[in-house]
């Protein structure tokens, strides 16, 4: 339902992009009770330098490009301004917990007290510049229509055999998953019961 898109030039690696992933696809979906299947993460490395303009001027001096998460989301009036306001707070806390600890077991990445202070300019590369929100009015995920926002109830069971249907006849693995967690998380189980 979600796509996130976060747009980096500070290089990541596969151990950060998985951990990002995770906990942005954890973050949204206990926040607005979204199936995990349907939060999706995608990350793109900035390679052009002095393509991005702040104020007229090549951001950073055309030394870096920005980091930015953009979330397309789904939206309704129990979805106000200040829960996305502390939601996206939430998103740049997780950006800077994986970007400043460590990066794989055995391996440090110089910062988070690790000995050695941050220079400026790995402070500047390391900065998230923006987190931003776009609104969806609809679509189809994974062969389905797209509920409206905080109707996810009425339809999970709507579609329920529809998702036994991909798990099963297909094996298809993300639908298993899907299946399972449905029957894990208490805030979905109590979806399907209400």
């Amino acid at each position: 339902m979600p796509v996130y898109q976060i747009l980096h030039s500070f290089p990541l690696t596969r151990h950060q992009k998985d951990l990002l992933a995770e906990r942005i696809t954890v973050l949204h979906s206990t926040e607005y009770l979204t199936p995990s299947l349907f939060v999706n993460v995608n990350f793109v490395a900035s390679k052009s330098t002095g393509d991005f303009y702040l104020a007229g001027k090549p951001y950073n001096g055309g030394k870096t490009a920005p980091n930015i998460i953009s979330g397309t989301v789904r939206t309704s009036p129990k979805r106000t301004k200040e829960r996305w306001e502390v939601f996206a707070r939430r998103l740049e806390a997780a950006w800077y917990e994986v970007i400043n600890g460590p990066k794989e077991q055995g391996e440090t990445n110089g910062a988070n007290g690790h000995s050695v202070e941050l220079s400026k300019e790995e402070r500047r590369a390391r900065k998230l510049h923006l987190v931003g929100f776009n609104g969806v009015i609809t679509g189809i995920e994974n062969g389905v229509i797209l509920p409206s926002a905080d109707d996810e109830g009425p339809w999970l069971k709507k579609n329920l055999s529809y998702f036994k249907e991909q798990a099963e006849l297909y094996d298809d693995e993300p639908f298993q998953d899907l299946l399972q967690e449905l029957k894990d998380r208490p805030d979905l189980k109590k979806l399907l019961e209400s």
